[in-house]
């Protein structure tokens, strides 16, 4: 074999290696860093005041709002079981009153509170009037969640797999949008996972992705635009 048949059949092993590189390179994740998104959550409180005038007050305003309440329902021998808990606190001496008050604290927390705050976290609309319907005061607070948000273009032709960060532990969805230009998006199905996979797009075509997350029905700030190539 002549020198220029040798240098000739090693430049093609090589032009053939770099292509074989490159097609293994299309199989990239491309990741977009956004701003931490504020999450709002609403939360039931019960507040007792220092003073045991106070907490006899507090506790039974509580107990008579959540009985026979529209929003949730109570069972009557829990309403009953925690009046005898505040008479209990009511008539207890100065040495076992910490005691009592905290098994009254604990059984409204447990047997009132609760209950209302699943019903607030079911209906996010109506969960601030759900919460004061129990004479419970309410707080506002922001979880701050970081946004990532990435895709890879699956083996398998025209088929994307999406993947964002993990919404906070309340009830949420994870939208997702595709488009073929950039400009006009289509919502894809919503998955309560924060991860999904699309299929039905064109092979070898640059495609571009979106995400919203949907906390308790109020939707987060928009993702930014994510683009890559399909298979």
């Amino acid at each position: 074999m002549s020198i220029k048949n040798l240098v000739n059949n090693r430049l093609n092993r090589r032009i053939v290696e770099r292509q074989k590189k490159t097609k293994r390179k299309k199989h990239v994740t491309y990741v977009l860093m956004a701003t931490v998104l504020p999450v709002h959550v609403v939360t039931g409180t019960i507040d007792f005041p220092g003073s045991i005038p106070g907490r006899l007050k507090r506790a039974k305003e509580i107990n008579l709002a959540c009985t026979d309440n529209a929003n949730v329902a109570i069972d009557p021998l829990v309403n009953s079981a925690i009046d005898d808990n505040i008479k209990d606190y009511e008539t207890a001496t100065p040495g076992d009153r910490p005691g009592k008050y905290t098994i009254m604290n604990q059984a409204i927390q447990n047997n009132l509170l609760a209950p209302f705050q699943k019903a607030a976290d079911a209906k996010p609309v109506d969960s601030i009037g759900i919460l004061q319907s129990g004479k419970f005061n309410v707080k506002d607070s922001v979880v701050r969640v970081k946004q990532i948000f990435e895709g890879v273009a699956s083996e398998k032709p025209g088929v994307v797999i999406l993947k964002a960060p993990g919404g906070p532990e309340e009830a949420h969805l994870h939208n997702w949008f595709s488009s073929l230009d950039g400009i006009i998006f289509k919502q894809e199905q919503s998955t309560n996972a924060a991860n999904t996979t699309l299929g039905g797009y064109p092979s070898n075509k640059l495609m571009y992705f979106m995400t919203q997350l949907s906390v308790k029905d109020v939707l987060q700030k928009m993702s930014g635009v994510i683009k890559f190539m399909t298979n």
